[in-house]
């Protein structure tokens, strides 16, 4: 036997139960990793990456992909979502969903000529008695540009209502907004030469109508 192990076992013998206690600590700590459940599955759902309010034509800053233990019926891939119009206003961070934009049927409902919009409607009792194929008249009341206007304006006719939002997209706790904001909207279709003018109008908040 060398002269160094000579010398090193009075050293082990001395302080045996530190080693044992470090291998006793060492095989727990083993143990318990095996034991751990193992995290669950994920997949990767595409969600908003910033706020954005109805009418926001999608792009790639737009979207990102974020891990979910699961992906909610309906959710978009990256390539079907960029280009399409979100047809209600979103937080950042919830998944896209289809029922959320544009379908690819809708332009082809339009009268020749007429432009495809989201309209947020003020009233939610009207917006659940509207129903694809009316018409409605759109309004800008008084009370939502903070007074400026002494009546009403009449800012398009015979507006043709082609969509609502679904019902997913009513969940106010799930959009991050209030119900009447998320509840209220409908995709319809108006004159091209409107067009600007509702987009103009928007700003100051949601749109009374009446039915045609």
């Amino acid at each position: 036997m060398s002269h160094r192990s000579r010398s090193l076992r009075p050293l082990l013998w001395r302080y045996r139960w530190l080693v044992v206690a470090c291998c006793v600590a060492a095989a727990a700590w083993v143990s318990i990793g095996a034991l751990r459940p193992l995290p669950p599955p994920t997949v990767p759902v595409l969600v908003t990456a910033r706020d954005m309010p109805a009418g926001t034509v999608l792009t790639a800053a737009d979207v990102q992909l974020d891990a979910a233990e699961r992906a909610p019926a309906g959710t978009m891939d990256l390539d079907t979502a960029v280009g399409a119009t979100l047809t209600v206003g979103l937080p950042a961070g919830v998944p896209v969903v289809d029922t959320m934009l544009l379908g690819p049927g809708l332009p082809d409902a339009a009268p020749a000529g007429w432009v495809v919009v989201p309209v947020p409607l003020a009233d939610p009792m009207l917006a659940e008695l509207v129903r694809v194929g009316d018409r409605i008249d759109l309004y800008l009341a008084a009370a939502d540009t903070g007074g400026r206007l002494t009546e009403a304006q009449l800012v398009t006719t015979g507006a043709l209502v082609l969509a609502r939002a679904g019902p997913a997209d009513q969940e106010a706790g799930w959009l991050g907004t209030s119900a009447a904001s998320s509840a209220s909207v409908v995709v319809a279709a108006i004159r091209p030469e409107d067009a600007a003018a509702l987009a103009g109008a928007s700003g100051f908040g949601p749109f009374r109508a009446v039915l045609s």
